[in-house]
């Protein structure tokens, strides 16, 4: 007994990403981000430090804005944010150890 061949080829992972690629390049498709949202391009090389600074800015835009409700004070980053937000009793100690890790 042989294999069956169904006349479809079967596609590699690679070869299902191409296509996709060229009509991204080619702008007729665009990857659709959620709402409030957006898909920024960057170089590979810098993909996991742009990851990172995204996720401490997120971190530290809303603690600032909790600062500034209750003393009126903004900090330099996202670490001093949150010791001042659980100085100012904004966060429980719990909130803080998951904004510090």
């Amino acid at each position: 007994c042989g294999s069956f061949q169904s006349g479809w080829r079967i596609r590699s992972i690679a070869s299902h990403a191409a296509p996709r690629h060229r009509a991204v390049r080619l702008q007729f498709w665009r990857p659709k981000a959620e709402d409030g949202a957006a898909l920024v391009r960057v170089p590979v090389a810098l993909k996991e430090d742009v990851k990172k600074m995204v996720r401490g800015k997120t971190l530290h835009v809303p603690r600032d804005s909790q600062n500034l409700l209750l003393d009126g004070t903004i900090s330099n980053n996202s670490r001093n944010a949150s010791l001042q937000a659980r100085c100012l009793s904004a966060i429980d100690s719990c909130q803080l150890d998951a904004d510090l890790l």
